[in-house]
């Protein structure tokens, strides 16, 4: 389960995960990676948490603070160095860029349903995957990660990897996700630099290019549109 939240939000979260028994596997200022015992303790935690979130954020008065929690479950071994990789990697995906604040992947429905007499009741913010619609994200994000770099990148060169037209390719993602293809590539890139900017190993030009922007201020001014700040204010004062 993947949750991005803030620093301040992060002890009740976790009061809530214990309560379900999640066990707590990689924690950072904006993520949780947890696991459970059984999909009903994850769906209950989750819901929880979401209610719990949706009060903090009328006590901050703002809407900038964005809660997202991916469920997915699998085998622990998958011919990968990590134990549940493509489960987790499933769950971090379903974060990035599909809609809702609660996202279930088709094996944690079949799960849920099956563990409970009565079938999962449509919630406000929960959206549930098809098979279909994993696979989709799977060839998005696999290309999207191999070539996002590219400055000359176009949502044209998606089609042939994703197997369907520029015209089905958008109606797939605004689908699952709300989002243009050009929305997903710039979001995708300025994750990347947001990460950079925060690990302070290069300036703001070599980031800009690095991440595959035009130039530097057509960086600035998407990076300060997406987080409010400027990429300058996360390096040292010497840096820029």
């Amino acid at each position: 389960e993947w949750a991005q939240i803030e620093s301040s939000f992060q002890h009740p979260v976790l009061k809530h995960l214990n309560k379900y028994e999640g066990n707590l596997v990689k924690q950072s200022e904006s993520h949780f990676l947890v696991s459970f015992r059984s999909a009903s303790k994850a769906m209950r935690a989750a819901l929880e948490i979401q209610s719990l979130f949706n009060e903090f954020r009328k006590e901050m008065n703002t809407d900038k603070i964005l809660l997202k929690i991916g469920l997915s479950a699998g085998v622990p071994v998958t011919g990968k160095k990590l134990l549940f990789e493509d489960t987790i990697k499933l769950a971090e995906r379903m974060c990035a860029i599909v809609k809702g604040e609660i996202i279930l992947s088709s094996e944690v429905r079949e799960l849920y349903d099956s563990e409970n007499s009565t079938v999962l009741l449509d919630e406000k913010g929960v959206n549930v995957l098809t098979q279909t619609d994993e696979k989709f994200l799977t060839l998005l994000m696999d290309f999207t990660e191999s070539a996002w770099s590219k400055t000359n990148l176009k949502v044209d060169d998606f089609s042939k990897p994703m197997g369907c037209s520029k015209s089905q390719l958008y109606r797939k993602l605004m689908l699952l996700t709300g989002k243009s293809p050009n929305t997903i590539i710039k979001e995708y890139r300025l994750r990347e630099a947001l990460t950079l900017l925060n690990s302070n190993t290069s300036n703001i030009s070599a980031i800009a290019f690095e991440t595959g922007f035009s130039s530097p201020s057509y960086f600035s001014k998407c990076f300060q549109k997406r987080y409010g700040q400027l990429p300058s204010d996360f390096l040292p004062a010497k840096a820029g």
